[in-house]
């Protein structure tokens, strides 16, 4: 079995409109300017006695009694001024059909939290709930997690192989994934950006809840009830139609099960060092040829935004170790369809014998 715990807030709901109005509501009560959406933005994750101390500089007596105000709207309207991200219950579904110990870790209160998602109708799907509880102290995303992880008992790897992840949209989920050895797996489409994720060392983004499925189990068959994918045949769930984007990989083991046994083979031969050797070398002819399909004058794909439209992967182990994010060089396996895909080039002998 594996274990997920979701975030709520930005992963599962977009609660922007009650969060936002019931600050402004509790903001002006108390007599305190409401600040800009800039800084508004920053109350989308932790705990808002900490957002009114740390973005607003509000003393912590201060900020309690604004925080209760808050509530006071919060608890009755604010909680359903919210929405559903499109595939979420989807999403749940289908790892709930496979198997998956499904877990909520939110830094919501919990009795909004479980109220929030009977109103959505996806209680249903989750095994546990955990929340914040001020009474105990417990605020902060690394002591809810903790929490979850404790009250579900289990071991989080199997034979050294970890196999609970957390997924969330903001920093504090990838950083408390990360301290209590769960695999950080970010999501694009929240309050938090790629950047903020990369830097905290997410390991996966996905840039839709409809992706999550397939980005805990690349190859699916390895896992699950029947050991087929949800695409109706026996395809990998990782594998798409030509209109869909794949994910990026930079390393072989996450290119999954086909991959990962031809590079075994390689290294029983002795071979792997010198693929990695010509990998890099084609990757680097590639990366030339560009440059100078760009001097030519040739057209070339405009740059996509900050928030990706595809999966990213980055090669982050659980210690921690320090990553230089910015250049993680992916490898761009292409469309199942495509001919300009890593695979289709890679296996082109001309690349390296000549034509």
């Amino acid at each position: 079995m594996r274990i997920v715990f979701f975030d709520l807030d930005g992963t599962l709901t977009n609660s922007v409109e009650g969060i936002f109005k019931s600050l402004d509501f509790a903001l002006t009560e108390c007599g305190y300017p409401v600040p800009d959406k800039d800084v508004l933005q920053e109350f989308l994750g932790p705990p808002i006695v900490y957002s009114l101390q740390h973005f607003c500089g509000i003393s912590e007596p201060e900020s309690k009694r604004i925080y209760a105000k808050f509530r006071e709207r919060y608890s009755t309207i604010g909680k359903f001024e919210n929405e559903l991200y499109p595939g979420v219950p989807d999403m749940l579904r289908t790892l709930r059909d496979r198997g998956y110990y499904i877990a909520l870790a939110t830094a919501k209160p919990e009795v909004f939290a479980k109220e929030i998602l009977a109103h959505f109708h996806i209680d249903q799907y989750f095994n546990h709930v955990v929340g914040a509880d001020y009474d105990v102290n417990r605020i902060h995303k690394m002591d809810i997690l903790k929490k979850a992880i404790a009250d579900y008992g289990g071991p989080l790897a199997m034979d050294g192989v970890p196999i609970a992840y957390m997924i969330g949209d903001r920093s504090y989920d990838m950083e408390a994934a990360l301290a209590t050895g769960c695999i950080p797996l970010g999501v694009s489409y929240g309050f938090g950006t790629v950047d903020e994720l990369m830097k905290a060392k997410a390991q996966v983004i996905a840039a839709s809840p409809s992706e999550i499925p397939k980005l805990l189990d690349p190859f699916y068959g390895k896992e699950g009830t029947e050991g087929k994918s949800d695409l109706g045949d026996d395809r990998s769930a990782s594998s798409t139609s030509s209109s869909q984007p794949r994910g990026r990989f930079n390393n072989f083991e996450e290119a999954g099960v086909p991959f990962g046994f031809f590079g075994s083979i390689l290294n029983t031969l002795g071979l792997l060092s010198i693929f990695q050797t010509l990998m890099g070398s084609h990757a680097h002819a590639q990366d030339s040829q560009s440059h100078s399909d760009q001097a030519n004058g040739e057209v070339m794909e405009e740059p996509q935004s900050n928030q990706s439209e595809e999966a990213i992967y980055q090669d982050i182990p659980l210690d921690q170790d320090e990553k230089d994010v910015d250049d993680p060089g992916y490898i761009d396996l292409g469309d199942e369809n495509s001919d300009s895909g890593f695979f289709d080039s890679f296996f082109d002998d001309s690349d390296f014998f000549g034509d």
